[in-house]
């Protein structure tokens, strides 16, 4: 069966933010994008080389830069809303290739902070209609680029990725996302040496490209012959390459690799501190100016009870090999910009970080690690363009400045080019040719979370009475808080089912309890379905349970999770037939 998608837009994320009654005007926004914006005497950071351009005049027409150059001989439409940026600085708008987004109330936070384009590294439906909605105008936020749920193998990392356990697993898997529209496949660790092959041979087949883990069964060497065009984190290699190891001699092999295989790697320097600062003070971190702009269902999972990392075996063995490894990272990421190999802006956010500060703190890791600042703002901007050019759609061109590109641009009070600190100095940013003010940006924010610190409290008040098995309380709670944020899920989807998993056995109808209200809020979650199933199962609801199956199956065809149960009811039916 099908389940019927949720379409959920949050109401301060309608049409009527681009419509001129909307904080119209130069202190604003744009009034309408057909109506050209002419950015006069900046100093254009064009981000084709290592240069200014001073005295300038930017016009955007439509989602378009339509011209660039002296502002004494550009002439400036009749028409045009003139934006003075005297002392100011023009650069292009900045990227986070690597995130994860729970809700779309974080695509505002990565506004704030100037950042007009994002990759999803663990998309679903959902993610779809978000990036459809954005390019549409009716959702506030940077251009979306997406994957599927992640692929892995059995078991799998997640119990969210899509498992494969055999060939044609992988390519119903891979001939599924390319229908569907997502822009590329993600894989994890797990996948073994012969469905990876099979998927990397579909997916050349299909156009559509591989980014993700360095599979631990193929390693780093085997994964850049086979044509996986990203590596999520550089940390990727040390597991596997470097056999965590911090040994420089063998840095320039892999570089040199990686160089001629043509890879794009995810940098991603700022994920190892921000691992050691959140097990060292969860509580610190919380207290960060952007931490009260998590939405609920970011902090639910961010809270020391439910925080994963706070919670590994082995964790002072775990703090140390994080020291070692963060200490490395910086110098192989030298090496490999060095080499002139592909590098990307990343940050995993929310999983760590925040949204759009993130991509902040990357960079400023970037120059930290020796790249200088012209560099490590061409890895958050030029290059992103040319990956997306190349592997995902080559009609979006953004990155530069130059008429032609996308206009998705950035306006700073400072230079970054001189000190790295400046990036922060925002003013406003155009995404797509909507210009925006940050202070605009700002009050749009403030206003979006204004309902969070009281939704938090029952988000609290629901993971205590989980944890003390008073479901039928827990529920109720959980009804208030949806009836409060009605118009995105309060709760968090990963641990509605670790929740789930963990009251299975001992209390299999309260975990089906527990997950009906979890598909409330996720109806197209495929794991949350299996989960159900599985509690189903337990209560002896064989007949519902092959629903929630095959939902699941429908949702992600070719997973080897589904598929198993399913077999194993059928077996079960059978088997009963035989012996009656």
């Amino acid at each position: 069966m099908t389940v019927p998608l949720r379409v959920a837009i949050p109401a301060f994320l309608v049409p009527c933010l681009w419509a001129s009654g909307c904080h119209s005007g130069p202190s604003g926004s744009s009034k309408d994008q057909s109506t050209p914006v002419a950015f006069t005497h900046v100093t254009v950071i064009p981000m084709d080389s290592d240069r200014v351009l001073r005295d300038q005049t930017v016009i955007t027409q439509g989602d378009t830069i339509a011209a660039l150059g002296p502002t004494d001989r550009v002439q400036v439409p009749p028409n045009a809303q003139i934006v003075e940026g005297q002392g100011a600085f023009l650069m292009p708008g900045l990227t986070d290739m690597h995130v994860h987004v729970q809700v779309p109330e974080e695509l505002l936070s990565d506004f704030v902070w100037g950042v007009t384009t994002v990759a999803f590294y663990s998309g679903d439906a959902r993610s779809l209609r978000w990036r459809s909605a954005v390019a549409h105008g009716a959702l506030l936020g940077p251009t979306i680029y997406t994957t599927a749920p992640i692929v892995d193998g059995v078991p799998p990392v997640s119990e969210s990725d899509a498992e494969i356990a055999n060939g044609d697993e992988a390519r119903i898997v891979v001939d599924s996302e390319k229908q569907r529209g997502y822009d590329f496949i993600k894989v994890h660790n797990n996948i073994a040496p012969n469905e990876y092959h099979a998927l990397l041979a579909e997916a050349k087949a299909q156009g559509i490209i591989v980014v993700g883990h360095i599979p631990r069964a193929v390693g780093a060497e085997e994964t850049l012959r086979a044509g996986q065009v990203g590596i999520a984190h550089a940390e990727e290699y040390y597991f596997t390459y470097f056999g965590v190891r911090p040994d420089t001699a063998k840095i320039p092999a892999i570089v040199t690799q990686t160089k001629a295989a043509h890879a794009w790697v995810v940098a991603m320097l700022s994920s190892t501190p921000d691992i050691l600062g959140l097990i060292a003070n969860i509580d610190s971190e919380m207290r960060f100016p952007e931490a009260r702009y998590l939405p609920p269902a970011v902090f639910e999972d961010y809270r020391p009870a439910n925080n994963g990392y706070l919670h590994r075996p082995n964790l002072a063995a775990f703090v140390a090999r994080n020291r070692i490894m963060g200490a490395f990272l910086p110098v192989f990421v030298k090496a490999l910009s060095d080499s002139g190999a592909n590098l990307l802006v990343g940050t995993d956010a929310t999983s760590l970080n925040f949204p759009g500060w993130a991509a902040h703190v990357e960079i400023r890791d970037l120059v930290e690690a020796g790249l200088t600042p012209y560099q490590a703002l061409r890895v958050a901007t030029r290059n992103a363009g040319a990956f997306v050019a190349e592997h995902i759609r080559s009609t979006d061109r953004f990155g530069t400045i130059a008429p032609g590109m996308r206009a998705d641009l950035i306006l700073l009070t400072a230079n970054p080019l001189t000190d790295m600190r400046n990036i922060d100095s925002l003013s406003g940013v155009m995404a797509r040719g909507r210009w925006r003010t940050i202070r605009a940006l700002r009050r749009l924010r403030d206003d979006a979370t204004a309902s969070y610190d009281s939704v938090k409290v029952l988000v609290v008040r629901f993971d205590s009475l989980v944890a003390a098995d008073r479901i039928r309380e827990a529920t109720a709670v959980f009804d208030r808080a949806v009836q409060t944020q009605p118009a995105e899920p309060p709760f968090n989807e990963g641990v509605l089912f670790d929740y789930g998993k963990a009251l299975l056995p001992h209390d299999p109808a309260g975990a089906a309890s527990l997950m009906r209200s979890a598909l409330r809020l996720y109806p197209d979650a495929f794991e949350l379905h299996n989960a159900l199933g599985r509690a189903l199962v337990a209560t002896h609801d064989t007949t519902q349970a092959r629903v929630e199956f095959a939902t699941a199956l429908d949702l992600e065809p070719g997973n080897d999770a589904s598929i198993r149960m399913l077999d194993s009811l059928r077996k079960q039916t059978r088997s009963r037939e035989v012996t009656r």
